[in-house]
């Protein structure tokens, strides 16, 4: 089909992306302030350098700080970017979903993670773009109350299929860690095998 376009000239605004909404009367800043997902950017060492958007953790926001993300947000939420962040200073990027706690109810958040670069192309920092899946609500009687963040995380996978193998690969741990977290919940929760895991998650769990 013919659109008419010549694909051998660029796209208004693909070139100079700055000066093309500078005709809008607008500058990157405030785009970014604009989209529902949460931009948080990190130096090399971790640490926050901006929080931008309003997203999952609105009422942790700030523009800028010193601290690093575990200073800011604690242990779970440095855990769950921690093979992220890894991965980005290597240059790689990566995509992964984790869940997050507030009070009874869990947050399951998508969080994107890649290198950012200077001028010279040198990596410099990390950019995670977070946003908000759903809210996982738990019966308060239900024994799932009582596992870990990580362990939620490893249950989350499993009832999405995946085998332990492909748990550790996508959390970027050893298999002999996810199986120790799956001895845990079945601990916890007195199951016995993955499938009454999963079913005990499914009768629990409210997607809203």
């Amino acid at each position: 089909m013919d659109t008419g376009l010549d694909p051998t000239t660029p796209v208004a605004g693909e070139k100079d992306p700055v000066r093309s909404l500078g005709r809008l009367g607008v500058d990157l800043f405030q785009v970014l302030a604009c989209v529902a997902d949460q931009v948080i950017v990190l130096d090399r060492d971790r640490r926050l350098v901006a929080l931008i958007g309003d997203g999952p953790d609105e009422p942790f926001r700030r523009e800028t700080a010193a601290g690093t993300l575990r200073d800011l947000f604690g242990p779970q939420v440095a855990d769950a970017h921690e093979a992220g962040c890894a991965a980005a200073l290597e240059g790689r990027y990566s995509a992964y979903e984790w869940i997050r706690r507030r009070g009874r109810q869990s947050l399951q958040l998508f969080t994107t993670a890649s290198p950012l670069r200077d001028a010279s192309a040198n990596i410099v920092g990390i950019v995670l773009l977070t946003r908000m899946v759903g809210a996982l609500s738990l019966d308060p009687d239900s024994p799932l109350q009582h596992i870990s963040s990580r362990e939620r995380q490893v249950l989350e996978l499993l009832g999405q299929g995946y085998r332990p193998r492909s748990i550790a690969e996508r959390l970027r741990v050893s298999p002999d860690t996810v199986r120790n977290h799956l001895k845990a919940m079945f601990k916890k929760t007195g199951t016995h095998s993955q499938e009454e895991l999963t079913a005990l998650l499914r009768a629990a769990r409210n997607i809203h």
